[in-house]
């Protein structure tokens, strides 16, 4: 089982390098690409991340053309912060600009129980870093919301694509759930 790490970024610095540390110290198998050579046949990776991006919110919809073959992807996909924001946008979510940006921890509220979130109740605190925000796009539910930010995660309705507002990469409980999801996928 082999995990694809999509960096968003121009380096494996701040959102990359702790994806990397969870899963090596998981001994977790994986490789690393940039977003702009994305293979055009992904079906030998068990599950795909897409990292968040220190470019900022406002670079969504110049990196969509990189990323339209997730409609048409099966496997599990987790989308964090830039990668949610470019998953929403991709079926149909509104980009909001907002008047205050998130930064730092905050709290956010889990609205659905998910595997996502196993071993979470109520509510967690996590990493914002972000001005942008998206709506819920229709094939979507509402896994978490916070204050400021009403989609902090949500999943696919029919795939197992999930995305988070927040930076899970300093959750790693977050991150071995998703791949606790790819598990479950593969064996299926």
């Amino acid at each position: 089982m082999t995990i694809i790490i999509i960096n968003s970024e121009s380096s494996t610095g701040e959102f990359v390098e702790p994806i990397i540390k969870i899963l090596i110290s998981n001994g977790i198998k994986f490789e690393v690409i940039g977003y702009t050579n994305i293979p055009k046949n992904l079906d030998c990776y068990a599950g795909i991340i897409i990292s968040g991006s220190p470019m900022g919110d406002d670079i969504v919809y110049k990196h969509l053309p990189y990323y339209q073959w997730i409609r048409d992807f099966f496997k599990p996909i987790l989308g964090i912060c830039h990668g949610h924001q470019l998953i929403g946008a991709i079926y149909g979510a509104d980009l909001i600009r907002e008047k205050q940006s998130e930064e730092g921890e905050h709290v956010i509220n889990i609205e659905e129980p998910d595997p996502f979130f196993s071993g979470y109740e109520g509510s967690v605190k996590v990493k914002q870093q972000h001005k942008n925000s998206i709506s819920l796009p229709d094939e979507f539910k509402l896994l978490a919301s916070s204050i400021r930010c009403r989609v902090q995660a949500m999943v696919h309705q029919l795939k197992p694509i999930y995305t988070v507002q927040f930076h899970a990469e300093n959750n790693p409980e977050m991150i071995l759930n998703f791949i606790e999801i790819v598990r479950q996928a593969v064996t299926e």
